[in-house]
């Protein structure tokens, strides 16, 4: 069962719309169980959606959220069941009254499930200094 690059477009919009909005439940429903993350600013792979949810509930419970987010330059890739997208990424997030905006560069691995659905396996986010404005 091959994805379709309007597949890979609603499940990214899906997922950059409830993170958008700092929506836990919308946004950790996009990863597999088993989805891995690479973020720059954590020492270590997180081996799970629980064990990244775990993370974002400590930032949130710290008084951190998202109010924005943004998506460009996109590019999918179509590979039978998996597709990679890769994007520009603009977040505008605040913690206890200080807001921030960062720029960075990421890859989400997106897979086809037997039952249909796409879900993310992987996501690797990097610093892209170039985007600041």
């Amino acid at each position: 069962m091959e994805i379709t690059e309007a597949e890979v477009v609603d499940a990214a919009a899906k997922m950059v719309e409830a993170f958008s909005n700092s929506r836990t439940d919308d946004y950790f429903a996009c990863f597999a169980e088993d989805a891995t993350f690479l973020f720059h600013p954590e020492d270590r792979r997180l081996e799970s959606r629980s064990a990244y949810r775990a993370l974002w509930e400590t930032w949130i419970e710290g008084g951190w959220k998202v109010t924005d987010c943004k998506s460009t330059n996109r590019r999918i890739q179509l590979h039978g069941p998996i597709a990679l997208l890769t994007h520009d990424v603009e977040t505008h997030t605040e913690e206890n009254g200080t807001r921030e905006t960062s720029f960075e560069r990421e890859t989400i691995v997106f897979a086809k499930n037997p039952d249909g659905s796409v879900s993310c396996l992987h996501e690797h986010l990097s610093v892209d200094p170039s985007l600041a404005k």
